[in-house]
């Protein structure tokens, strides 16, 4: 990953006014493309049309370009426009992103939440063409949506449900995160549980396979219902549960 605020500018061969100018977008684009192809096949990253989601880092991310303003006397005038326009982009595809993931349980981030995380978002790298156009790259976590830090049920529309990537299994539970096994499970960023004859959501989740879970590792064992809830056996309290950020061991991501 790069450090915030990292910039690279590419020397391009074309020149400022050429028919080329946009072509540095157009290749960067490619490229933002090519590199999330590489995790094509992995159940736990979702490469969607406007950003890629990481079930693993509980993360999204989406990269907006602009081309630089002709009508500008010259690049470096152009390309604090282009990189304002960029960085637009990239925020209308995460809202695009969250608007669309699934939280659990028949619900969906309703507009005041989506409109927190992207106000979030973190820049994790823009690229400045020679030519005058940017490039950025943005990202937001889940839990961004909430009010405050440590809020449950923040910003959730309980309507029907609808329909930088990860690396590899998770050597270690994050610290602080709830572990869960379950034999197989729905990606829901914040899932709904069932303890005894009482339900709540829990916080953020995020999901890696069971052969990434640490040796001596003791997580809460349970399962999914027809509702796409998980159901958990021991004698966990409704109440320490609800809110709690989540790290779900699973054997196979039911679609």
């Amino acid at each position: 990953m790069v450090a915030p605020g990292w910039r690279a500018e590419r020397l391009r061969a074309e020149g400022w006014r050429s028919p080329l100018a946009a072509v540095g977008i157009c290749l960067t684009s490619i490229l933002a493309v090519a590199r999330a192809g590489a995790s094509l096949g992995d159940p736990f990253v979702d490469n969607r049309p406007s950003a890629t989601v990481d079930w693993r880092r509980g993360a999204i991310q989406a990269t907006g370009g602009a081309a630089a303003d002709h009508r500008m006397p010259s690049a470096d005038a152009a390309r604090p426009g282009a990189e304002r326009r960029a960085r637009a982009a990239a925020r209308a595809r995460l809202a695009e992103a969250l608007r669309s993931l699934p939280l659990g349980g028949g619900r969906h981030l309703d507009e005041a939440a989506v409109t927190r995380a992207v106000n979030r978002a973190r820049e994790l790298e823009v690229e400045l063409q020679s030519n005058g156009g940017a490039q950025v790259r943005m990202e937001i976590t889940f839990g961004d949506w909430e009010e405050l830090a440590g809020a449950t049920g923040a910003g959730i529309d309980r309507g029907a449900e609808g329909g930088s990537p990860g690396t590899g299994d998770q050597p270690t539970t994050p610290v602080g995160l709830l572990a869960l096994s379950l034999p197989e499970a729905r990606l829901a960023a914040a899932p709904m549980v069932v303890v005894g004859q009482r339900e709540v959501a829990l916080g953020s989740a995020r999901y890696t396979g069971i052969s990434g879970m640490p040796e001596g590792l003791r997580p809460l064992p349970g399962h999914v219902d027809q509702k796409g809830r998980l159901v958990l056996s021991g004698r966990e309290s409704a109440q320490d549960l609800a809110g709690r950020a989540v790290m779900v061991y699973v054997q196979k991501i039911l679609r």
